[in-house]
């Protein structure tokens, strides 16, 4: 940063990040937060991350592979200039556009994904779900379906550990609240919020978190962990007390760990996924294009 002035700005626009509720690997979630610590710092991370555009998804015999790669968010944003990642937006419309083009029998989600934001999640789980009666959609971890990824994944209809160190599971939730009170005095900065309504700054960064605040914050993460649960049970078939019991807590499971959890199905590699869903018809690789879906429908 070039002054102090622009270092304060930048909290503003940061605190978007602890506002949210994530579906994370802890792992990833402490590499955001490392990455948004550079950015207050002034430290450069232009030369270190950069920005991966997120490809369309390609067609192998009639198989769609759609990659869910990185942290997942609705739209595009700070956090993928880093690690690249997967939008819900563009994921959707991917989705949509195989479902919708006659060459694809199949759809592969190619997940390798630590979660991400809980923003439109449920949504793509519910797509999916609901797509599946019209095309087989499997889900693969390979090598990471943690979090939001396993919220979506779980909705396909069989979910596949890639290898014996596929990873699944961390069915959880957390929120981060940033108190930069301190931060501001040392910098002979002092921030004074003027609002109404008691819960409008209940988690001000701008000052230690209350009681009252934390328990804002816990209403808000249990309750999206609830509805994680739900949505688990209702994709994998099971009672919400099986999963609450023996796939919730946020632990990743490995390979046939996850399987014998009932997180997943069975192991198999991706190549021999695709081979054994590959239809008799020539070898062929193309592109996918996404076709203009109005972004306001949901509907099937």
């Amino acid at each position: 940063m070039e002054n102090k002035k622009e270092t304060i700005q930048y909290h503003h626009i940061i605190q978007a990040v602890y506002d949210t509720a994530w579906i994370i690997t802890r792992a990833k979630m402490t590499d955001i937060i490392t990455f948004l610590d550079k950015k207050i710092t002034g430290l450069n991370t232009q030369s270190d991350f950069s920005l991966q555009a997120k490809p369309t998804y390609q067609i192998q015999n009639g198989i769609a592979l759609i990659p869910v790669f990185g942290v997942i968010s609705q739209r595009v944003n700070l956090i993928q200039q880093f690690s690249g990642g997967t939008s819900t937006e563009l994921l959707k419309l991917d989705i949509r556009a195989a479902m919708e083009d006659d060459e694809v029998i199949a759809v592969i989600l190619d997940t390798d994904s630590p979660g991400g934001s809980v923003d439109d999640i449920a949504n793509v789980s519910d797509l999916i779900y609901n797509f599946r009666s019209r095309k087989p959609i499997i889900a693969i971890s390979n090598s990471l379906m943690a979090s939001a990824a396993y919220w979506i994944g779980s909705a396909a209809d069989r979910v596949i550990m890639g290898s014996p160190t596929a990873e699944s599971g961390s069915i959880g939730v957390v929120a981060v609240h940033r108190d930069i009170s301190k931060m501001e005095e040392l910098e002979g900065v002092k921030t004074t919020e003027i609002y109404s309504g008691k819960y409008k700054r209940i988690t001000s960064q701008y000052a230690p978190l209350t009681k009252e605040g934390e328990e804002t914050i816990r209403e808000k993460v249990d309750y999206i962990y609830s509805l994680f649960i739900e949505a688990v049970a209702r994709n994998r078939g099971v009672s919400a007390g099986e999963v609450s019991e023996k796939m919730a807590d946020g632990r990743l499971f490995t390979g046939q760990l996850a399987v014998d959890a009932g997180l997943a199905d069975s192991m198999e590699d991706i190549d021999s996924l695709i081979k054994r869903l590959t239809t008799k018809s020539k070898p062929s690789t193309t592109i996918g294009t996404r076709r203009e879906i109005n972004m306001g429908e949901d509907t099937l």
